[in-house]
C-alpha cells in the first residue's frame, strides 16, 4: 500500500542518491524501493522487515531480507550504504489511537527503543557520505533529533510535509 510517507521518502531518496546500494529499514511490501526504481533504476535496494507476508509482496524492486533492524550489525558490514531510508512506527505500544486495520496497526506501533534501533542500524550501514532519510509523526522532532545525534549520524535537516516530518542525515565522518 502506497502511503504519504512512502511517496515523501521515495521523492527525497531519488533526489539524494543517483546510484549505489540502498537499504529500506522496515520495508514492508517495498513501496519506497519500488517508487524510487520507477524514477531511478540504478540503485540496488535491500529491504529489511520482520514480516514474511509483507516481504512476499516486495517482488522486483528490492532484495528482501527477513530480519529486524537490531540484527543489522550481525548481518551487514559497516559503512556499505549510499542511502538508508526508514519509516519506523510512529507510536510506542499502548499510545495513540489504534487503527482498525490489524496490518496497519502492527506497522504503526513498536517498543520504546525501536526508534533507536532503526537509527543505529542506519548509522552502522551508512558510508561517511551516505544519506539517511527518516519519516516521523510531526511533533516528535526532538525525539528524532536526539536519536540521530546519539547514533553519530550528522543531522542535515528536519522538514515538514503536512503531518509528516522528514529528517535528513549524513553518515558518520570517516
Amino acid at each position: 500500500m502506497t502511503t504519504t510517507d512512502s511517496v515523501i521518502l521515495a521523492r527525497e531518496a531519488s533526489a539524494a542518491c543517483t546510484g549505489g546500494l540502498a537499504f529500506d529499514l522496515g520495508t514492508g511490501a517495498g513501496e519506497v524501493p519500488r517508487l524510487v526504481s520507477e524514477m531511478n533504476g540504478s540503485i540496488v535496494w535491500i529491504g529489511l522487515d520482520t514480516c514474511p507476508e509483507s516481504l512476499r509482496l516486495s517482488r522486483g524492486a528490492v532484495l528482501p531480507v527477513l530480519a529486524g533492524v537490531g540484527q543489522v550489525p550481525a548481518l551487514f558490514p559497516v559503512g556499505i550504504a549510499d542511502l538508508v531510508t526508514a519509516n519506523p512506527p510512529y507510536f510506542v505500544s499502548g499510545s495513540g489511537r489504534p487503527s482498525p486495520d490489524p496490518a496497519r496497526e502492527g506497522a504503526r506501533r513498536g517498543g520504546a527503543l525501536l526508534l533507536y534501533l532503526f537509527v543505529f542500524a542506519a548509522a552502522h550501514l551508512l558510508k561517511p557520505d551516505g544519506v539517511f532519510l527518516l519519516t516521523f509523526r510531526w511533533g516528535a522532532e526532538r525525539d528524532m533529533e536526539t536519536a540521530v545525534r546519539a547514533s553519530g549520524i550528522r543531522l542535515s535537516g528536519i522538514g515538514r510535509h503536512g503531518r509528516t516530518g522528514l529528517l535528513t542525515g549524513l553518515g558518520r565522518p570517516a
